[in-house]
This record gives structure tokens, C-alpha cells and sequence, in this order.
């Protein structure tokens, strides 16, 4: 019910209607402290309850839903130690929850919550005979990493966690995402002839699902600029990218 009025627009009774589930579930794991599905059913309801908040830019609130939805996860996870896929639901929820706060500007949050399922993860891709979607999920969470880092000006980190995505077992689209985030770091960080390479070098490619590279640092740049973080060179690069090649 509540999905359906969120995608209604009827954002107030949408949230009722979470509210309602969620006190309704609440109270049925009381009763039934064993019963997975009614686990999972409350994590989706918080989870549900923070995106819509999240949406609303109602932050505490969201860090509410969102850090009740995980507290569940991993005490569902503590339940069943032997069972990786648990843990990996826990990595799902953190990553889901983080992208819902950067979309909102919660950088911070959006940091947190994603080095802490890469830590969850990093254990779960040991094993070769793990699905091929938990190391997928690893590493392209460095690419979030990288891109919030640069938001909360961690830009060390931001250069660290881009380098490593591209390195690493990211997928080809991931990892040219994570080399425009390399770009922008080097530039944060006044290695400008790096920089310039940088941006340089993918020019002419297509990100999948966005756009021309071009025109994805140009908008990338209005982003950051308009979190206060900022740097002479975006003009240069500006006016290369307006010039033909």
C-alpha cells in the first residue's frame, strides 16, 4: 500500500501507511522472535521509511529508518554466523540506504554507510566460489566511496578509493565512472597536468545509463560546485571540452 501511494505522490500517506506496517511487524516479531520472513518484512518496512524521507530531505528521520533497518540485518546475520548470504543483505541495505542519503546531500552518511558494507563484503569475496555479484557490489561500492569522499573533501580518500575500482574487479562502465572521480580528485588535490590527462584521456566515451563523458564532468562539476567544492581548473577543463577535439 504504502509503495503504491509513494509512487502516487501521496507522500503523507505513504508514510502513514510505513508507520502502520512497521508497528504492525514490530509487534508480530514480538511474539514470533524466530520468524525470518517477519524480520525481513521490518527491515523493508524502515528501509521503505527511510528512502521516503530521505526523498523529503527529513535526515534524522532517515538515519532513524535506516540505522533500525541495518540494526535488524545484522541481528538477523548474528543469528545465523555460517550464513554469508545474511551478511550480504546487510552489505545491500548499508549500500541501498547510502545512496538514498548522498542523492539527498548527506554526504557523510553516504560515506559511512558504504565503507562499512565494503568492510562487510571485503570477507565475502575471499572465497572464489561466492557469487560473482558480491564482488561485483565490492567493488564498484569503492566508486561510491570515491565520489562522496570528494563531497566531504576527503579528497585523499576519494583518489584512493577511485584508483582502486579501476584496478580492481569493477565492470568496465564502473570503472570509467570511478576514472572521471579519479580525474576530479587529482584536480582537487593540485596535481593539475594529471588532472589533465585524466579528464582528457576518456574523452569521446559514453557512461552507460548517463551520458558522454563530456557532458557527465561538465554536470559533475555543477554538483560539486554547488556543495562549495570548487577549483580554478574546472574552467580550463570547461574550455577544452567546448572546443573540438
Amino acid at each position: 500500500v504504502g509503495s503504491a501511494l509513494e509512487s502516487g505522490g501521496k507522500l503523507t500517506e505513504a508514510l502513514a501507511a510505513y508507520d502502520a506496517s512497521t508497528t504492525m511487524l514490530a509487534a508480530l516479531l514480538k511474539e514470533q522472535p524466530d520468524a525470518v520472513a517477519v524480520s525481513d518484512g521490518l527491515v523493508d518496512s524502515y528501509a521503505a521509511t527511510g528512502f521516503l524521507l530521505a526523498g523529503r530531505r527529513d535526515m534524522k528521520g532517515a538515519r532513524t529508518a535506516f540505522a533500525d533497518a541495518v540494526a535488524l540485518r545484522k541481528a538477523l546475520g548474528a543469528r545465523a554466523p555460517q550464513e554469508d548470504a545474511r551478511k550480504f543483505d546487510t552489505a545491500s541495505t548499508l549500500r541501498r540506504a547510502g545512496e538514498a542519503m548522498g542523492d539527498a546531500g548527506a554526504f557523510g552518511d553516504a560515506l559511512a554507510m558504504s565503507r562499512e558494507a565494503i568492510e562487510i563484503l571485503r570477507p565475502l569475496t575471499r572465497s572464489a566460489s561466492g557469487p560473482q555479484a558480491w564482488r561485483n557490489d565490492f567493488w564498484s561500492l569503492h566508486g561510491n566511496v570515491s565520489w562522496y569522499a570528494l563531497f566531504t573533501r576527503d579528497t585523499a580518500l576519494a583518489l584512493e578509493a577511485a584508483e582502486k575500482c579501476n584496478a580492481g574487479g569493477c565492470v568496465e562502465n564502473d570503472k570509467l565512472i570511478a576514472r572521471g572521480n579519479r580525474a576530479y580528485a587529482l584536480m582537487l588535490l593540485g596535481r593539475a597536468k594529471d588532472a589533465r590527462a585524466a579528464f582528457l584521456a576518456d574523452r569521446g566515451r559514453t557512461i552507460e545509463r548517463q551520458g558522454p563523458w563530456e557532458k557527465i564532468v561538465l554536470s559533475d562539476f555543477v554538483k560539486l560546485r554547488a556543495a562549495g567544492v570548487s577549483h580554478p581548473q574546472m574552467a580550463e577543463i570547461e574550455a577544452l571540452f567546448a572546443a573540438k577535439p
